[in-house]
């Protein structure tokens, strides 16, 4: 065989090993799905503003509104934050860890001052929940754990 036709079988090989593992070390990527939104709501009572802002990364979820009034009934605030993901660590009346996508872990107290929990029973670390955690004007905070099917 001739020198040339040599190179050019191993130049061959070369690329094509190249491109096999180019392709091999390509990293996967979960889609992600992030929305903002403002909405103003005016009444004769006054003005009510809502934002959310909320990150879907697979099949997790992680969303806040914030909602804030002004007027004749006086000022107002609340917030609520919504976790999907997956349980990481549970300690039942005290805290609870939830896994959503990014590897970002969100960690919430079940035995604060002025907190309501309603932590279904059948909750336990490697489940997949449905975490809401709310926070009203007047500072009282409500936490509700469900499993997601």
């Amino acid at each position: 065989m001739e020198k040339r036709d040599q190179l050019f079988i191993r130049g061959t090989i070369l690329l094509a090993a190249t491109l096999a593992a180019g392709t091999a070390c390509r990293r996967e990527t979960t889609p992600k799905l992030e929305v903002k939104t403002q909405a103003t709501e005016t009444t004769p009572e006054g003005t009510r503003v809502t934002k959310t802002e909320s990150t879907e990364i697979g099949s997790t979820l992680v969303k806040e509104t914030q909602t804030t009034s002004r007027g004749s009934l006086g000022p107002g605030k609340s917030d609520v934050h919504t976790y999907v993901g997956t349980v990481t660590s549970l300690t039942t009346g005290h805290t609870i860890e939830v896994l959503t996508g990014d590897n970002d872990h969100h960690k919430v107290d079940l035995d604060g001052k002025d907190t309501t929990v309603d932590l279904d029973p059948s909750v336990a670390v490697g489940n997949r929940v449905k975490l809401v955690e709310s926070k009203d004007d007047r500072g009282h905070r409500t936490v509700t754990v469900d499993p997601v099917r």
